[in-house]
């Protein structure tokens, strides 16, 4: 809209031309327009783009009048497959006409009313034979809220020993169990039971009761200093162009004092001592080939150092390698999959960091140079691991952007590291992002949903054209080897659109469950469009993954890449029950899954082979599924087969033009997009543009698609 000279805002034409709309430029209405008059080219309306409006109260009497018609005359006489129907400008009128000018525009929808719209083509679709689906959907209630929830006693989940687990709203491992157990007890009637699943602190053993029954040191079983040396790099290998794990000119000027006298404590001081076992803990698990035991490589390092480590109270002798020490052991409890006390660790060294006014700019404090870029360094790796383990942990963020003022480290001119980091740091931003409004309050309600996830793409879309410029990833070229570092770049990358899209997908599931067979997405207000997105996303971590595996590249140890493995292949599941037409090919997808969590297990990683298993119940569960519907829709011997017909099409209240514009977009955007491909940074920038909704509910307006007009 524009601002006129007198101040007041005047309305986009009520119509525009096709390449008005292509362009996204504003059009002045009159045939031919003035940008295509000026341009001396031909002026094309597509007389599809008229809208017409209708109140809700006669949508809901129309329906109601369809309800009591006699099944015969609706298999017989009310319209044909949806693929067939077309509406005309003066079908339009007379539809009007009979609706009545004098319709109140905006009434309180009665309960239970369902609006009507029928499914348009879309490019990614399959034949469409094989989706005949009906028109009519069910219109949910007022206050409908992200289905992902905390607030519903859904939200919880017991072991075998009746332990609680708290279902965060953004964790991987609950959005998995949620869908599990939904469709377990759809199947089978009866709970979902806890044998044989994967629940925190279970998998693996520590040997140690948490007790702290020594406080001295024991150097007899430290690795001689060249093995030790060994394992350091590894460590600088895997994590060190990710996270600030040392300071490497003062933790290696104590280890060459230690080596010089090992027995003689005086050399150096107890929290690098600590530090220095952690350290070799990380680089034992690194370096392993293959492990079946339920201790982890390295655990008795880990245990020494959690046996010698002080009282946060004592932490004020050396504050900043006391937080490097958390972060340190934070990082390896999360490896272990105990991610509550990962989360809790990771936040004690946020606090501490905080305290000493890491978060701020610190020239103002007058420190000398390298300890001001120290700080920086080990703040914005407890900056970025905070605000991972409270997405992996499901929970708000505690910490607020609008309160850090901190800069980037300058890494010695090192613009490659800073690269890195800067792009790290905008993808956590958008993840912290995506919690506090996709899944945060005011997320949740169904006014925001969308627009949250608009705000989501949006902010994502930003660090795009970074990423690809300056750490691009050419998977067809993977035999001459990949990046490590810009592997791990984009599927975080890919990870936040699945995060910050799959809400839509648990809600399709949850219609789908509802219905005797699968859903037609509809592409109505960028729904189906935001669901190709996440899945696409899904498709390229996968492919990244792989390609990964081929180059020996694969963590093990790190969680990062199980949990993207176990995420993404959950998206391809869910997305082939709700709507087949969205996936080509799920199998040799879901094969790729298996065969990288399975490599996974051979090299020690326990988890995966938990994730594994309930990949697999999903996927046994959802062909059961099938087979139950197939056999619903056996007919009987004595029986005739009915179809289930359209109704014609009756436009949404409140879609004004502006809207129109918005879904012509979107439909432009991914008209010839592959889904098995990642959008481009200017095409995601370009569809989380056009998703403005303003007002209107996400579900309330028809995002779904009903299989069947009696399943609600």
């Amino acid at each position: 809209m524009d601002e006129t000279r007198s101040g007041r805002v005047r309305k986009r034409a009520p119509n525009a031309c096709n390449r008005c709309r292509r362009q996204k430029i504003k059009c002045s209405g009159n045939v031919p327009c003035e940008q295509c008059s000026r341009r001396s080219i031909s002026c094309v309306f597509d007389d599809k783009q008229h809208k017409i409006l209708v109140s809700q109260h006669y949508l809901a009497e129309l329906e109601r009048q369809v309800s009591q018609l006699p099944e015969s005359r609706l298999n017989g006489g009310i319209g044909a497959d949806r693929g067939d129907e077309e509406i005309h400008p003066s079908s339009q009128q007379d539809f009007m006409t009979e609706a009545g000018p004098e319709a109140p525009q905006n009434p309180t929808p009665p309960p239970g009313s369902n609006d009507i719209d029928i499914e348009h083509d879309d490019p990614d679709s399959e034949s469409e034979d094989s989706h005949q689906h009906s028109g009519l959907r069910a219109t949910p209630e007022a206050d409908l809220t992200n289905p992902l929830n905390p607030s519903t006693s859904e939200s919880w989940t017991v072991d075998q020993a009746s332990k609680r687990f708290f279902l965060g709203v953004s964790s991987n491992w609950s959005f998995g169990r949620r869908i599990l157990r939904m469709v377990y007890e759809k199947i089978n009637g009866t709970e979902l039971p806890p044998d044989s699943l994967l629940f925190e602190g279970s998998t693996y053993d520590l040997e140690w009761d948490g007790h702290i029954s020594s406080t001295s040191v024991d150097v007899s079983t430290l690795p001689t200093s060249d093995f030790a040396l060994f394992l350091i790099n590894a460590v600088k290998f895997h994590c060190g162009r990710l996270f600030h794990m040392f300071d490497e000119t003062t933790f290696m000027h104590y280890f060459g004092k230690f080596y010089e006298d090992p027995g003689n404590e005086k050399n150096y001081p107890r929290l690098w001592y600590i530090h220095f076992l952690l350290i070799l803990a990380f680089g034992k698990a690194f370096i392993v080939r293959t492990n079946k035991a339920k201790r982890p490589p390295g655990a008795e390092l880990f245990v020494q150092a959690m046996q010698l480590l002080p009282n946060v109270t004592f932490f004020w002798s050396d504050p900043i390698q006391s937080i490097e020490i958390l972060t340190c052991k934070a990082l390896y409890l999360q490896c272990l999959d105990l991610r509550s006390a990962a989360y809790n660790v990771i936040g004690q060294a946020s606090r501490l960091a905080v305290e000493q006014g890491m978060h701020t700019d610190m020239r103002s404090l007058h420190l000398e140079e390298h300890v001001v870029e120290r700080c920086r360094e080990v703040w914005w790796t407890v900056y970025i691991l905070d605000r991972h383990m409270t997405s992996l942990q499901g929970v708000p963020i505690t910490l607020s952007d609008d309160d850090i003022t901190a800069v980037l480290p300058k890494f010695a001119g090192s613009t490659r590291k800073s690269l890195a980091l800067s792009l790290h740091v905008k993808l956590s931003r958008a993840e912290a992002m995506i919690l506090q409004t996709v899944y945060g309050k005011s997320g949740g309600r169904s006014e925001r949903f969308m627009a949250s996830m608009k705000e989501a793409l949006r902010t994502i879309a930003e660090a795009n054209d970074e990423r690809n410029q300056y750490f691009p990833l050419d998977l067809k070229a993977s035999a001459s080897g990949i990046c490590r570092l810009s592997a791990y770049l984009h599927i975080f990358h890919h990870q936040c659109l699945i995060l910050a899209t799959r809400p839509l997908l648990y809600s399709f599931l949850q219609k789908r469950l509802n219905s005797s067979r699968p859903l037609r997405v509809s592409t109505s207000h960028g729904a189906r469009s935001l669901l190709r997105v996440c899945i696409g996303s899904a498709q390229q971590t996968l492919n990244i993954l792989e390609a990964l595996q081929a180059q020996c590249l694969l963590e093990s140890h790190m969680p990062f890449d199980c949990d993207a493995t176990f995420s993404s292949a959950l998206v391809l599941l869910v997305a082939t029950t709700v709507d087949p037409s969205l996936v080509r090919d799920k199998n040799p997808r879901l094969e790729t899954a298996y065969t990288l969590l399975n490599e996974m297990v051979c090299r020690g990683n326990l988890i995966a082979g938990y994730n594994k298993r309930e990949l697999e119940l999903v996927d046994e569960n959802f062909k059961k599924l099938h087979e139950l519907n197939a056999a619903a829709q056996q007919p009987s011997q004595n029986e005739t087969p009915t179809s289930v017909t359209a109704l014609p099409l009756v436009p949404q209240p409140g879609m004004d033009d502006q809207l129109q514009d918005n879904l012509y977009s979107i439909d432009t955007i991914l008209s010839e997009w592959n889904s098995e491909d990642g959008l481009s940074g200017e095409h995601l920038l370009a569809m989380a543009d056009s998703l403005d909704f303003g007002q209107l509910n996400w579900m309330d307006m028809g995002d779904y698609d009903q299989a069947t007009t009696s399943a609600f």
